[in-house]
């Protein structure tokens, strides 16, 4: 550290400490918080002589915050960018050595494979190349405070080269702080996350706002299911759209959750609804080709699920029960089953996995004695 940081940074933690300290004397208490009371703050600032009023030693308290982050990004994460540019550069370079001992100290556990994303992704002379130039110092200090940093470094990496040259995503980056940093905040908290989200990319644009993490109301599913079943004629080609909507509904929640914009009980809602909407479509898709003809067929919720409690592990209880108009009707046990076979056809997604325990269908009135319930795992946690 040269003489110029060295004399910033020892003002800084100086005013920092000063402040902590008149904040435990006001009190005699050990706390390490800001006041955020008009009067609290007005008398901070008398006490301690660094602002004439509340909003301004705010304003103080802010910039030292920032000039901290700046200097430590200048000092310990840019440099590493000049360990991989091999470019002349105004600032400390480092060797590779010494770049791959910084990282791991950071929390990188195999820092030369992180040291090859960070060359692959500031390379050349595009507008990405700038951008994550420009940024990754900041994002390499917010993945060593993830859970997994090696897991969201490379996954920002595939991203990022899926997404290319996307206006809407260097825009993010380069001017929505907070959207990058809950970028990294998710892609270093969940494998199964960055894993839909590699394969859904412009869901990234989401962390921008708020409201479009919130889970959508089943109305509003149901009326989507409606659309996908009268847009395609084709059974399988309408299956899949409805498998592609339901791994978009999830990934919404669970980027929701990581981030703390979803209770814990919109959660279980959201997820419910998200169920129920699949099931519904594809056993509208089960009765196109006329095998329901002459059956009632019912899906009941039972458990967690039937209580709109479903978690990202959860199980959810189903139990099918179908009716014969016909009493008399010989076909209607395997028509049925049959109904039950299309639905596992219809919703099985190897990306969000079900489990795979036997489905049995029941006559309507023998359900209350002999029915069986199926569990099928609506996908995985997003923590895994």
């Amino acid at each position: 550290m040269g003489r110029a940081e060295a004399t910033e940074f020892d003002r800084d933690y100086r005013e920092l400490r000063l402040l902590e300290h008149r904040i435990q004397l006001s009190r005699l208490r050990r706390t390490h918080l800001m006041p955020t009371g008009e009067e609290e703050l007005r008398i901070l600032a008398r006490a301690t002589g660094l602002a004439p009023s509340a909003e301004e030693l705010v304003e103080h308290w802010h910039a030292i915050k920032r000039r901290v982050r700046n200097l430590h990004e200048r000092l310990f994460y840019r440099p590493l960018l000049t360990a991989v540019a091999r470019r002349p550069e105004e600032e400390l370079a480092l060797s590779t050595d010494s770049a791959v001992a910084r990282l791991a100290a950071i929390g990188f556990r195999d820092p030369r494979g992180a040291l090859a994303h960070l060359a692959a992704m500031t390379s050349g002379v595009s507008r990405r190349a700038s951008i994550q130039r420009h940024l990754l110092p900041a994002m390499l200090q917010w993945f060593a405070d993830g859970t997994d940093p090696d897991l969201g470094l490379l996954a920002f990496r595939r991203l990022s080269d899926g997404l290319g040259e996307s206006y809407w995503f260097l825009r993010m980056l380069r001017d929505s702080s907070g959207a990058a940093q809950r970028l990294t905040t998710v892609l270093s908290s969940s494998r199964f996350v960055a894993d839909l989200l590699e394969r859904i990319p412009e869901a990234a644009s989401w962390l921008e706002d708020d409201d479009d993490l919130r889970p959508r109301s089943l109305e509003t599913l149901a009326d989507e299911t409606r659309a996908t079943l009268a847009r395609h004629d084709d059974t399988t080609a309408a299956a899949q759209v409805l498998r592609g909507s339901r791994r978009r509904e999830i990934l919404r929640i669970a980027l929701g959750a990581i981030v703390g914009v979803v209770t814990i009980d919109d959660l279980g809602r959201g997820l419910s609804a998200i169920m129920t909407a699949t099931i519904a479509g594809a056993l509208a898709l089960a009765r196109r080709d006329g095998k329901a003809d002459g059956l009632e067929f019912a899906v009941i919720a039972l458990g967690r699920y039937g209580g709109e409690e479903l978690g990202f592990g959860s199980d959810a209880d189903v139990l099918f029960v179908y009716r014969a108009v016909d009493p008399d009707d010989a076909t209607a046990q395997s028509r049925a089953s049959q109904i039950v076979a299309d639905l596992h056809r219809f919703t099985d997604d190897p990306l969000v996995p079900s489990t795979s325990t036997p489905i049995y269908a029941r006559r309507a009135r023998t359900a209350r004695s002999c029915g069986r319930s199926t569990r099928t795992r609506p996908t995985t946690p997003a923590g895994r």
